[in-house]
């Protein structure tokens, strides 16, 4: 509603500060050439606006005015423009009920669903728009996926940093330039400044009753692993492509006592290689 002050005159009345008081036809004539008062509360417009300076009767509004005529007084009609914004209000729930099904939606989801909630709760507040309850849904739904994908964030961050290095392929990982190598047996490769390794001769194992096929390395530990070494290996097919893998830990080996990990592995694969070797319990 405007706010009239004390001599406004408005349909051939004039506010007293109390109430609208008849004028005469004369005064009505005089005040004709003041510009016209905002538009009447049955136009249901979002703001409140005076016609422009020398408009003439029958002049169709535009803008906030658009439904609405001047009628040389006021502007009569019904406005259409109320309603017509709520599309930032409907986009921000569609927004954020997609971001809780994709748990959170990464970071550009839930940034829509609050900014276009916002946007659509102020115009509901200044009537430029109907659906402000849907803006606020529309706004929570943003937090909430914004709070699941900052706390499924924090876990990826925390399983990068924690992940184990593995090391894989036959050759070592411990540079053996600056290591002693003098405990390593003849025909034996370094895996590490504990570990040596070499393929033993197929006629000198058997595979398990339950493996499709097996394959063993000998082990030698330099410093001893209490707990046995670790031993995985790798199925290649023709194309060297790693298909499977198989892994055993061989019993305790004491310092210097060699020991030997057979391996069983899936029937079809053209050969293996030694992808991770690792003492337990060093």
């Amino acid at each position: 509603m405007p706010e009239y002050k004390v001599g406004d005159v408005v349909n051939g009345h004039r506010f007293n500060g109390h109430e609208w008081v008849p004028i005469s036809p004369d005064e009505t004539t005089a005040s004709s050439s003041n510009p016209p008062p905002p538009p009447p509360p049955s136009a249901s417009v979002g703001t409140s606006a005076p016609a422009p300076q020398g408009i003439v009767a029958g002049t169709p509004g535009t803008g906030q005015y658009t439904g609405l005529t001047w009628d040389g007084k006021r502007w009569v009609g019904q406005t259409t423009v109320q309603g017509t914004q709520n599309g930032k209000g409907t986009a921000s729930l569609v927004i954020g009920i997609i971001a809780i099904l994709l748990c959170g939606g990464g970071v550009i989801l839930p940034i829509l669903a609050i900014t276009f909630g916002w946007t659509g709760m102020k115009r509901a507040k200044t009537g430029l728009a109907t659906n402000g309850g849907v803006a606020k849904a529309g706004f929570i739904l943003g937090i909430i996926a914004a709070a699941i994908s900052a706390v499924l964030g924090v876990f990826v961050l925390i399983g990068t940093l924690t992940q184990p290095t593995t090391t894989t392929g036959q050759t070592s990982s411990f540079d053996s330039q600056t290591a002693d190598t003098s405990w390593i047996p003849t025909g034996y490769t370094q895996w590490d400044d504990n570990v040596a390794w070499k393929w033993a001769d197929n006629s000198t194992f058997e595979c398990a009753s339950y493996d499709d096929a097996c394959n063993a390395v000998d082990l030698v530990s330099h410093y001893g692993c209490p707990n046995g070494i670790f031993v995985e290996l790798a199925a290649i097919d023709d194309s060297g492509v790693v298909r499977d893998k198989g892994n055993e830990i061989t019993a305790a080996v004491p310092v210097g006592v060699q020991a030997r990990a057979v391996v069983g592995l899936p029937g079809e694969f053209s050969q293996s290689q030694v992808s991770q070797i690792s003492c337990m319990g060093s």
